[in-house]
């Protein structure tokens, strides 16, 4: 549809103001992709950051491989890297955006396709995807206050995927089968920043009828968690947008684990400062979200966290993202009827 069309446009036009020199340095663009596979029960997780802006900014480029270790489904092994590049060049175009990084990463966006190249050489490793959107596109607008600055974002909880991922010891397909999951956050904040935090996951769940269920949720926070604005949950099935809760009607709890714990931190520059930190870290997420007419209840069940540690510019120096991944469930009222979904995936990430 022509007014789908529009919104892809703007969804994944980048953002960054390009031509001139004396653009802020705190502006950001990130595009985001999740990928499920429920047959196999493997998660990945790939990022593609712009900060800053051409010649003087960064590409940051995250990736990190969930999957079973020595044959077993439950015992669950991560791979993962994020490497830091200097922004050398201009894109030609907003929209497609199309950019390199030479002997490294080569990435073509356009509203109704993406494709990306990923060839890493120590370790070696290679990252081939391309999709093609399939769900409702969803944007919400830049002017959205946050912290210092602004921030928004717009999503896709369904994209046809294809593509592998191999490295020396490991050669995975990825099938129309997989769920992918993609966003774009653009705006301009600065890591660091007090009022800057976020909790963020998504979930697909499949009944037995074969219907597929997206659940995206979305709240903004201050870091330490004192100031809490509105939540987002929004519900699809089968690629359209069927309900939306929004404020009071989500309410989501966290359950922790009762002693510190050290967890794996992605390998990156500040990888190996704070490898031997022990941390509390949810280990069950519960959603409950109602009105009058519809309801849905997610219990989410961790089974990995990673985290990523960026350096920031306030008191503490530094900025901690959890990402999170395991299994879910849901009793869920829709259009009038009750199921209840037993088999689900989610990806999850919370700042502080």
């Amino acid at each position: 549809m022509k007014q789908f069309d529009t919104i892809l446009y703007h969804l994944e036009e980048l953002k960054i103001p390009t031509s001139s020199p004396l653009s802020p340095e705190d502006w950001k663009d990130w595009y985001h992709y999740i990928l499920l596979d429920p047959d196999n029960n493997i998660r990945i997780l790939f990022n593609i950051s712009f900060s800053g802006r051409p010649e003087q900014g960064e590409i940051t480029t995250t990736f990190q491989l969930t999957m079973p270790s020595n044959g077993s489904l439950t015992k669950l092994a991560n791979y993962g890297f994020l490497k830091v590049d200097k922004w050398t060049e201009k894109p030609a175009s907003r929209m497609p955006l199309e950019f390199k990084v030479p002997d490294f990463l080569e990435v073509s966006i356009a509203k109704d396709h993406f494709r990306i190249s990923v060839k890493h050489q120590t370790p070696k490793f290679s990252f081939e995807l391309e999709g093609k959107p399939e769900a409702t596109p969803l944007l919400v607008p830049e002017l959205f206050p946050y912290g210092s600055g602004f921030i928004g974002w717009g999503f896709i909880p369904g994209v046809t995927p294809n593509g592998y991922v191999t490295n020396e010891n490991l050669n995975l397909p990825i099938t129309s089968r997989w769920f992918c999951y993609h966003d774009h956050n653009f705006g301009r904040f600065r890591w660091g920043d007090k009022e800057v935090g976020w909790v963020w996951w998504v979930v697909t769940m499949w009944s037995e009828t074969n219907d597929i269920y997206t659940f995206v949720f979305h709240r903004g926070n201050s870091k330490d968690f004192a100031k809490i604005a509105k939540p987002f949950l929004f519900i699809y099935k089968n690629n359209a947008l069927k309900k939306t809760f929004v404020g009071r009607s989500v309410n989501i709890t966290f359950q922790w684990t009762r002693t510190p714990e050290r967890i794996p931190i992605l390998p990156g520059a500040l990888a190996s400062v704070f490898s031997h930190r022990k941390v509390l870290t949810p280990e069950h997420i519960k959603v409950h979200a109602n009105d009058d007419i519809h309801s849905v209840e997610i219990d989410m069940i961790i089974d990995t966290k990673m985290e990523i540690v960026l350096p920031d510019y306030e008191d503490k120096q530094y900025t901690f993202l959890k990402e999170l991944n395991g299994k879910a469930k849901a009793a869920l009222t829709l259009e009038g009827k009750k199921n209840y979904l037993k088999k689900g995936m989610f990806y999850a990430e919370f700042v502080h």
